[in-house]
């Protein structure tokens, strides 16, 4: 029995998330985000309504130091954690994030 053919490609754009904006989080506000990508420097991180994900650097994880080979065991793609937002480059369109800063138990401000 023959097989069929793949369905082609199509010039739409997957740009286009679901809701959130191009904003940036506000400047130390605590949010609960989801992890998108591990990387070895460190973690991509979706803020719930922005499009945009944050970097949450792996120096930025624990007050311990944690190497690349590690990040696995303490981050999985799709995890809950709080993060807080330690600095925004609007012209860039990035923003960096902090774990340690806050409590992973019910995100409250370690560093008000």
């Amino acid at each position: 029995g023959g097989g069929g053919g793949g369905g082609g490609g199509g010039g739409r754009e997957y740009q286009r998330q679901r809701g959130g904006s191009d904003a940036m989080p506000e400047q130390f506000s605590v949010h609960k985000g989801v992890v998108e990508k591990l990387e070895s420097f460190g973690a991509f991180i979706s803020l719930p309504g922005l499009r945009k994900n944050g970097l949450l650097h792996i120096s930025q994880l624990s007050n311990q130091r944690i190497e690349a080979s590690d990040l696995p065991d303490i981050l999985e793609v799709g995890q809950d954690v709080y993060v807080k937002v330690t600095s925004i480059d609007a012209d860039a369109g990035r923003y960096s994030l902090s774990m340690k800063l806050c409590s992973q138990s019910d995100g409250r401000d370690l560093d008000p």
